[in-house]
C-alpha cells in the first residue's frame, strides 16, 4: 500500500486541486495531517498572495474522506473551530491571535465577538464543517507508521501521549533530539508546526 501525506493546507484550495492531479498520487491513499484552515495566502517566490478559500479546501477533504476512504487527522487550527464552537474562550481568543479574525471573514462572520462566531460556526452553513472537525481523529497508524499532526513524546507510550502534544509539539521535539528516543520499529509521519508545507509519500 502506498501512502501519501499531505499537511498544512492552510486554506490553499487551488493549490490542493493541483497536488490531487498528480499522476503519483492516483494509487495512493491520502493522509492529511491537519490544519486545512486558516492561512496568510503567502508563497515564496510569489508576487501576489495566492487566494484561500477554506471551505473549498474542507470540501476537499470531506469528498476524498467519504469517497475515496482517505484519512483526515485533526490540527492545532482546525481545533480553534473545534472548540469555539463548543464555546471555548481561550480557544477562541488563541485563534483570534493566530489568523481567527481573517478566517472569520472568510467564512461570512463580520463579527469578533466570541458568541456571535460561536452561533455562525453552528449554524448552516458551516454547521456540516463543525461536525465534520468534531469527528477527526488525531492519531492514525499501520503496524509500521504513526501519523500525527505535531509529534509525540517519546517517553510516553501512545496511550498516554498528552493531546496538546499531539497538536502543539514543537521546539522540545524538533530542536532537541537528544532529548528524545527514536524508536526504529515505529517510525512515524510527523508535521512539525514549523514546517508550512508536507507532502511525503511512502510504501508501507
Amino acid at each position: 500500500m502506498t501512502y501519501t501525506f499531505i499537511g498544512d493546507i492552510h486554506s490553499a484550495a487551488d493549490d490542493l486541486a493541483v497536488l490531487l492531479q498528480a499522476p503519483a498520487l492516483q494509487d495512493s491513499r491520502l493522509i492529511f495531517l491537519g490544519d486545512y484552515i486558516d492561512g496568510s495566502g503567502s508563497r515564496s517566490g510569489a508576487i501576489e498572495p495566492a487566494p484561500l478559500d477554506t471551505l473549498a479546501v474542507l470540501d476537499i477533504v470531506i469528498d476524498r474522506v467519504k469517497q475515496h476512504q482517505d484519512i483526515a487527522l485533526l490540527g492545532n487550527h482546525d481545533d480553534f473551530w473545534r472548540q469555539t464552537a463548543r464555546g471555548d474562550e481561550l480557544s477562541f481568543q488563541t485563534w483570534r491571535l493566530n489568523g481567527g479574525a481573517k478566517s472569520w471573514r472568510r467564512l461570512g462572520i463580520h463579527s469578533s465577538n466570541s458568541q456571535v462566531v460561536t452561533v455562525a460556526l453552528n449554524r448552516s452553513p458551516l454547521v456540516k464543517y463543525t461536525s465534520f472537525l468534531a469527528e477527526l481523529p488525531l492519531t492514525w497508524s499501520t503496524d509500521h507508521l504513526l501519523a500525527v499532526h505535531a509529534g509525540i513524546d517519546w517517553d510516553y507510550p501512545l496511550d498516554r501521549q498528552v493531546r496538546d502534544d499531539l497538536l502543539w509539539i514543537r521546539d522540545p521535539y524538533y530542536f532537541d533530539m537528544a532529548n528524545y528516543k527514536f524508536n526504529p520499529n515505529k517510525p512515524g509521519i510527523f508535521q512539525w508546526q514549523s514546517v508550512d508545507d508536507v507532502f511525503l509519500m511512502v510504501v508501507d
